[in-house]
Formats: structure tokens, C-alpha cells, sequence
């Protein structure tokens, strides 16, 4: 008898051994998570990142494999990869030379997918099965041909040295000085979009204008002298003073001043900034629903708008304006098509009946 408790008793003790043992594994593995480790751009000629990625585990993970502590590895556009690992590990892993920097993994709350609440679709609809079911949504996206004429970089400088990050090349594609500088620009989405980018024009007796224009320059509702294009030239035809054509700004006229130009495009606001107007008023906009990134305050009004700055202009003796800061606005009556918007078919696929951008 005495034996079979003393083999009971050695038994419990076992078990209660492996329990322990367990909650400690246990509680080990939950101390870790996911870290993602940045090694900066891939190295060129023969590289195995994800070879390179697990011996580099193998040197600091402790009690278990790197093939089990390796979630995964970055290896087209960057050089990373992502980790299951301790606060001790990542202290070391961080040491290493390699790697320029570690960070935890985290999961964000995308902000720019409002489509579903858009299309009034929300996520608790009925569904039907059935209805939603062996339906095929095709995006065809075939990307661009660095050799083109037109990403040429022809005539283009070297990047400022404030630019930061790499246009990273691959198989079949060539990065040049052109493709890079469209990294720092903004594309505004305008399809399936319900906002709109607006500025606004405040003239020197109080009326109000809405232009449009990706303005990130505040005036701070300082009134600035008003000019117009025609005045401020002597070496070009009267057309081309009007539009503000490139070179046609006299800097000692236009210095100081918000220049108003008869033509809407991104040229004018560059040969603003060149002749260093403090804004721009572009009239006669035609394309309302265009917002263009612009490098000083500036805006571009309706025509109707324009003739109402235009009389302001020649019936003030100093006409005075300043133009706020951009701002975000609902867009009520989306989806329409864009106004720049071929209405199809398109000549080059006239069996595919499609609208190129929906606003």
C-alpha cells in the first residue's frame, strides 16, 4: 500500500512538474510579439534576403528555431523582415550592424476607405449568398515604362539633399531622376470620392471666393497688394502676359504681390514662385473639381468668380486679397464624372464601355 502511494504521490509531482513547465513556456511565448526589422535597401547583385533574414535570427533567438520565430520576410521594394521576438532579443537584434532599425508591429485602422458607407453599403447588410456569389471584379493595372519620353529626366537636376528614401529599382525597371520627384507629389483619388480639396479667395472688401487648390500656406488673413498679369511684364505679347507665361513676370513688379493670371495650370503658380509673388489667383477655371498641388497660396476660381475679382480689381484704387489655407469639404452630389473625364467609348477599346475617373 505504502508503495502505491509512493507512485502516486512521485506521479503528481511529475504532473505537477509539466504543468509548471507548460504555463512557463506558456507565459514565455506570450512575453513575445511581433517586431518588424528595417535593414534598409537591398543589397545589389546575388542576395538571399530571407537566408540572410533567418541567420541573423539564428544569432539571437534563444530555446527555439529561427524558422519558428521568423513571421516573414520583406524582400521586393526594402530590405525587412518580421519577427516573433522578447524585449531581451530585440535588445540585441538592435545591436547588430545590419539593421538600421526595430519596431513593434502594429495593426492600423485604415482611414481611407470610406466605400462601403459611401455606396451606402454598411457592414451589418443582409447578405445574400446566392446574389454575391461567382462574381468576378476585374482592375487591370499595367503600370508604367520608365523608358518613355515621358518620364524622361532630361534637363532634371540631382534631388535636394533634404529628399529622403530611395526610388528603388528591380527586374525591368529603371528608377531616373524624373520618376523620383513624383514620389513627393500628391494624386488625389477621384473616383468614389466624397470630398473635395477647396481654398478660399478673401478680397479686400470682404467678398469671399471658393477656389480649389492643395494649399498648405497660411497668410494668416494678411491682406497682400493685387496684380494683375498684363502689368507686370515688358518682354512679352499681351496673350501671353495675361496667362502668365513662363518668363513673363517682371520679379521687381510681381515681388510681394498676388498676381491674378488668366490661365489655370500648374505653370503659372511655378512662375509665380520663380518671379516670388506671395499667391496666385487663377481665373476661368473650368475643371472646378481639380485640386492642384501648388509650391505658394494660390487659387483657381470659376469664371463667374473671376469676373467678380476682375471688376473688384479695376474699380479699387489698391485692391488688396488674401487667400486661406485649404480645407477639406463633403462633396455632396458624388459620384459624377469627372469633368476632365473622357464620357466613352474610348477609341482605343471601343467594345469596353467604361468612364475613366468618377468623381
Amino acid at each position: 500500500m505504502a508503495g502505491i502511494f509512493s507512485s502516486l504521490s512521485s506521479y503528481c509531482i511529475l504532473l505537477v512538474f509539466i504543468i509548471v513547465a507548460d504555463l512557463s513556456l506558456c507565459t514565455a511565448q506570450n512575453d513575445k510579439q511581433v517586431y518588424i526589422v528595417y535593414m534598409g535597401s537591398l543589397p545589389t547583385g546575388e542576395y538571399s534576403p530571407t537566408s540572410h533574414h533567418l541567420s541573423l535570427l539564428e544569432e539571437i533567438v534563444e530555446g527555439r528555431s529561427a524558422d519558428g520565430a521568423l513571421v516573414r520576410s520583406y524582400n521586393r521594394s526594402f530590405n525587412a523582415f518580421a519577427a516573433r521576438l522578447s524585449h531581451a532579443e530585440v535588445e540585441r537584434i538592435s545591436g547588430l550592424k545590419e539593421v538600421v532599425s526595430v519596431f513593434p508591429s502594429r495593426r492600423s485602422q485604415l482611414l481611407t476607405t470610406r466605400s462601403w458607407d459611401f455606396m451606402g453599403f454598411p457592414e451589418n447588410v443582409k447578405r445574400n449568398p446566392t446574389v454575391e456569389s461567382n462574381i468576378i471584379i476585374g482592375v487591370i493595372d499595367t503600370g508604367i515604362w520608365p523608358e518613355s519620353e515621358s518620364f524622361s529626366d532630361k534637363g532634371f537636376g540631382p534631388p535636394p539633399a533634404k529628399w529622403k528614401g530611395t526610388c528603388a529599382g528591380g527586374k525591368n525597371f529603371t528608377c531616373n531622376k524624373y520618376l523620383s520627384s513624383l514620389l513627393l507629389c500628391f494624386l488625389l483619388l477621384l473616383h468614389h470620392t466624397d470630398r473635395r480639396i477647396i481654398d478660399k479667395t478673401v478680397l479686400g472688401n470682404g467678398q469671399t471666393f471658393v477656389g480649389s487648390s492643395v494649399n498648405s500656406f497660411a497668410l494668416n488673413g494678411t491682406k497682400i497688394p493685387l496684380i494683375y498679369g498684363k502689368a507686370v511684364t515688358s518682354n512679352c505679347t499681351e496673350d501671353d502676359a495675361w496667362s502668365c507665361w513662363v518668363n513673363c513676370m517682371n520679379s521687381s513688379l510681381v515681388k510681394g504681390k498676388i498676381v491674378i493670371c488668366d490661365m489655370t495650370d500648374t505653370s503659372v503658380t511655378d512662375e509665380a514662385f520663380r518671379a516670388r509673388a506671395l499667391g496666385s489667383i487663377m481665373l476661368n477655371d473650368t475643371f472646378e473639381d481639380v485640386s492642384n498641388v501648388v509650391p505658394l497660396p494660390a487659387s483657381s476660381l470659376n469664371p463667374h468668380d473671376s469676373d467678380l475679382v476682375m471688376s473688384y480689381l479695376k474699380s479699387t484704387k489698391n485692391p488688396q486679397a488674401t487667400i486661406l489655407k485649404s480645407e477639406i469639404t463633403e462633396h455632396n452630389t458624388a459620384p459624377v464624372v469627372a469633368s476632365f473625364s473622357s464620357r466613352g467609348p474610348n477609341n482605343i477599346a471601343p467594345e469596353i464601355l467604361k468612364v475613366w475617373e468618377l468623381l
